[in-house]
């Protein structure tokens, strides 16, 4: 059952992050098929307590990053009624739920901050042509590497012990 719910859920990623590359679209049936495999793949490690609490935690820390992004857009373009699609995706935001189902509230920072910085990294050193990033795309990518180590026992992404062994 696992290995299928690994499986499932490492296609729907790859095929997020294909879709997001070639088209700048992804297919919106993709996220909530993608969100309910990271809730059962979690709940075969969390209780429902935890998981509960960690799904709080990481929606409030989304609902953060938005606003202040919003708050920058604001500042930096002088005029409060900015749309905030035209500066990042609804399949970005909408991914981001799905990481929150993925991980405790330390890693799941620890998760947005190595993937923003990856994407923006490889898109402006290899990719330069286009004028936006695949997000979406270099998240997923990121994810399905993570959900790989986590079932070859590296990593733990619901507890933060495996970033103290590692270093």
């Amino acid at each position: 059952m696992t290995f299928i719910l690994l499986l499932g859920l490492e296609l729907i990623l790859l095929f997020i992050a294909f879709q997001d590359f070639k088209t700048r679209s992804v297919s919106w049936v993709l996220f909530p098929i993608a969100y309910v495999l990271g809730l059962i793949n979690s709940s075969l490690d969390l209780s429902y307590r935890e998981l509960g609490t960690y799904l709080v935690i990481n929606t409030g820390i989304i609902l953060i990053l938005i606003l202040i992004l919003l708050l920058y857009l604001v500042i930096r373009y002088g005029r409060p009624g900015l749309k905030l699609g035209n500066f990042l995706g609804s399949g970005d935001v909408l991914f981001f739920f799905i990481i929150s189902t993925c991980f405790s509230p330390i890693n799941f920072i620890l998760f947005c901050f190595v993937s923003f910085l990856l994407a923006l990294i490889i898109s402006v050193l290899f990719i330069s042509k286009k004028t936006t990033i695949a997000l979406a795309g270099w998240q997923a990518i990121v994810l399905s590497l993570v959900l790989l180590f986590q079932y070859s026992s590296v990593i733990n992404p619901y507890n933060e012990y495996w970033i103290f062994k590692l270093i």
